[in-house]
């Protein structure tokens, strides 16, 4: 049932509402539905009845499935970015260089982020990334900038420690595959590893690539 079908105030209220607090409510409501069924399942009428509106605000705010699904994708990469740009701007400074590569990759394992729904959500378009050029496209973009500041913070590492065997790039990558697959069993194991076992995980591949420091 619409908002102008359960109430008329209410279908006012609804028109009164900042159009970017009517696109987040669908997204979320996007998000939860991709979460349940997946991406091929996901359709308009289903997130439209998740969020409690008319597939045809949908429509209005997104003008069809795909767009709402870019946008979708867009945002959990967006907030984990904000997640580590954040962590960066927290650590300037005032922490050593060890400690700020740790705390850029523990970034995964925020509760906020590596929640069950957001890892199905996660999965759901990287597993369709490989045949969908412009999810490809924003795996792309947001993942060149996360490795290239994780370079740039390994290759400092390496040269405070001595670590001459090593390549930063190779590492960070290294690394950012570690987290992803420890996401992966944490989606499919979430009771059995909870993100502070995850992060005992992580700590052991750092230490394998930086035994001085970790």
């Amino acid at each position: 049932m619409t908002a102008n079908e359960h109430d008329p105030e209410d279908g006012r209220l609804w028109r009164q509402m900042p159009t970017e607090y009517r696109r987040r409510q669908l997204i979320e409501a996007a998000l939860d539905v991709i979460s349940e069924v997946g991406i091929s399942k996901t359709t308009v009428n289903l997130v439209a009845r998740r969020a409690g509106l008319s597939p045809a605000v949908v429509n209005l705010q997104f003008k069809s499935k795909d767009n709402m699904l870019v946008e979708a994708f867009s945002t959990v990469w967006q907030e984990f970015k904000d997640g580590w740009v954040a962590a960066q701007i927290d650590d300037a400074s005032r922490v050593d260089v060890a400690q700020k590569v740790r705390n850029m990759l523990a970034v995964h394992f925020r509760p906020e982020l590596c929640t069950p729904k957001k890892l199905r959500v996660w999965f759901a378009f990287l597993g369709e990334a490989s045949s969908r050029e412009t999810y490809l496209e924003i795996t792309h973009r947001y993942e060149d900038a996360y490795v290239g500041v994780l370079s740039d913070l390994c290759e400092e590492l390496i040269q405070v420690g001595g670590y001459e065997h090593l390549n930063a790039a190779r590492v960070a990558r290294s690394l950012l595959a570690a987290c992803d697959g420890l996401w992966l069993s944490r989606m499919l194991r979430p009771g059995t590893l909870p993100p502070e076992e995850c992060l005992r995980n992580l700590d052991g591949q750092l230490a394998a690539f930086f035994p001085k420091h970790f």
